[in-house]
């Protein structure tokens, strides 16, 4: 499940598009070679893939026209409002994990620019090799509320990119749900333009 704006499909789709070739998007995945008789099948199962989603898009959107289902349940069913409206880094994996107990990890890499030219939309991505991510969640520390995107990676890959807006120059924290435990590691990205620049 996927918190805010960014769905796990999203997720998918943006590891595609960096994919030179679907077979290369389900290596990674998978971490293991693609045989010939697999790779036949790719093209079919691209076909049916866009065809289960269009369909599940018509139901939902058939749902929600109807009055069946409002789309505001759909999307906040597990919101966790309270994790995005803490002041503290702390308070906010309280509220997201349940505990603020962090190990630091060389196993996760953030790439952001040292400087960001726009304080506004500020690319991060973040990558992790350690075994099976359960959850990612970025953090600017210096913002008012310092939980910027949370997501849970059910039988995913471990990366997750977005556009984080930052205040000011901070501290910028990604962390690693795997195993049932929570990786830490940061970087600061300075801000010029949209921010205190400071």
């Amino acid at each position: 499940m996927c918190y805010g704006i960014f769905r796990l499909d999203w997720l998918s789709i943006n590891q595609l598009k960096h994919s030179s070739s679907v077979v290369e998007f389900i290596q990674s995945l998978r971490g293991t070679n693609v045989t010939d008789e697999e790779s036949i099948l790719v093209t079919q199962m691209k076909r049916r893939i866009f065809l289960q989603s269009s369909l599940a898009s018509g139901i939902i959107m058939a749902a929600a026209a109807t009055g069946l289902l409002k789309p505001g349940t759909v999307l906040a069913a597990a919101w966790p409002a309270n994790a995005f409206a803490a002041k503290t880094i702390d308070d906010a994996l309280k509220q997201l994990y349940g505990t603020n107990a962090v190990t630091e990890s060389k196993d996760i890499e953030i790439k952001a620019p040292l400087q960001a030219e726009n304080g506004a939309v500020v690319p991060v991505a973040v990558s992790t090799s350690l075994p099976k991510p359960e959850a990612i969640s970025l953090y600017v520390k210096e913002n008012v509320q310092p939980l910027a995107a949370a997501i849970d990676l059910p039988r995913a890959s471990g990366y997750f990119s977005a556009r984080v807006k930052m205040a000011k120059t901070s501290e910028v924290r990604a962390v690693i749900k795997s195993g049932g435990k929570l990786y830490s590691t940061s970087m600061n990205i300075k801000v010029t333009v949209g921010g205190c620049g400071g």
